[in-house]
């Protein structure tokens, strides 16, 4: 059985810790969608950085043809004006114009190594730019990669501790169910046993009694009996002990089963005195907290779980007290409409678990239901 169970609560927990999971989807969408767009701000950046220096180089480009004609101009006039002073002087067919025309050619030429260089230069600082972006782009995005590993390794190390503790926590309420229904299933077939037990009992020596045979552990909401004034087992100093079986009962109302559930934890450990439990319940009562079948079924599951002895609840079933004679009333007894006093002090007297003439007087009152 219990393998079984460690089987259902097992695939249950996981079913529900991957669901569970996927709730954690959108944040690492979130971090990746932050991360892509940084990655997308520092490309904007590197081809903005880009498009300025290949502006940078068409200018220079352009310049230096600029300043070629310009050069070009300049030798034109150059040679003009040589040819204008010489042919005045009537020098233009002599070594004056070929040593003219060699100055301004060499000029030229110069001229155009210096634009050549001017153009290297800025092409190389250029060049330079573009390597220095490449590198701080490169630099840029490994940078936020790095951040963004270091940031999705971080949360999901959290996700997976939050994911484990909530499938631990899923395996431990659903084993824990799977248990709390056996138990049901287990308490079923023992409060059926104890029945034929009973009825078997009643059958046997209600004859002779002239007794009832009131069945202690019946829920049924049909059952209904007279009310018993009788308290003669309830003492209000003695303390008693209330087992903690809250886990095997349910109340008729949340509300109820809170205050069960609070008082066997005090009374379970701490003992509470007949007094104090009567003071309790009846407060309850009042309340409205309890209601009457509520009463009925505590004590009933008080009995069912060995509160008192067989022969105690033998002695129920047949409807005597320990001295033999019929502790029953007349019929002509009206029926309450709210639980009676010796109700409520026949769950204080059933719990003491001692066997006397009001043992069975008072287990009876307990099983009051209003009509």
């Amino acid at each position: 059985m219990n393998d079984s169970y460690f089987t259902q609560a097992s695939n249950y927990a996981k079913q529900e810790a991957e669901k569970y999971r996927s709730t954690f989807d959108s944040t690492l969408d979130n971090l990746l969608n932050i991360s892509n767009l940084e990655r997308e701000k520092v490309t904007a950046n590197y081809n903005n950085l880009l498009n300025q220096i290949n502006a940078n180089r068409t200018s220079l480009q352009e310049q230096y043809k600029t300043n070629a004609r310009q050069a070009y101009v300049n030798k034109l006039l150059a040679d003009q004006q040589t040819t204008d002073t010489l042919s005045r002087m009537n020098l233009n067919q002599s070594g004056f114009r070929l040593t003219q025309d060699t100055l301004n050619n060499n000029q030229y030429s110069s001229n155009l190594n210096q634009l050549a260089l001017a153009e290297d230069a800025g092409n190389r600082d250029l060049d330079l730019q573009q390597l220095n972006a490449l590198n701080n782009y490169n630099t840029g995005l490994l940078d936020i990669d790095l951040d963004y590993n270091s940031k999705y390794a971080s949360l999901m190390q959290q996700i997976d501790e939050r994911v484990n503790d909530y499938q631990n926590n899923i395996y431990k309420q659903y084993y824990a169910d799977l248990q709390y229904q056996d138990q049901l299933k287990q308490q079923a077939l023992e409060n059926q046993l104890n029945q034929q037990k009973i009825n078997l009992s009643a059958q046997s020596g209600g004859g002779s009694s002239g007794g009832t045979g009131i069945n202690p552990f019946n829920n049924d909401d049909n059952n209904t009996m007279t009310p018993i004034d009788s308290t003669s087992n309830f003492n209000p100093n003695t303390k008693v002990y209330i087992p903690n079986v809250t886990s095997l009962i349910r109340l008729s109302s949340s509300k109820a089963d809170n205050w069960l559930r609070s008082l066997t934890s005090y009374a379970s450990t701490n003992g509470i005195t007949q007094g104090e439990l009567v003071d309790r319940l009846q407060k309850a009562y009042n309340k409205g907290t309890l209601t009457d079948k509520d009463v009925t079924r505590i004590s009933n599951l008080l009995q069912s779980n060995n509160a008192f002895n067989e022969g105690m609840a033998k002695s129920i079933a047949a409807g005597k007290s320990s001295s033999g004679t019929d502790s029953t009333v007349s019929n002509t007894s009206k029926k309450s409409n709210s639980i009676s006093n010796a109700a409520i002090k026949g769950v204080a007297s059933v719990v003491g678990g001692s066997i006397n003439p009001g043992a069975s007087v008072a287990i009876r009152a307990l099983n009051l239901l209003k009509k």
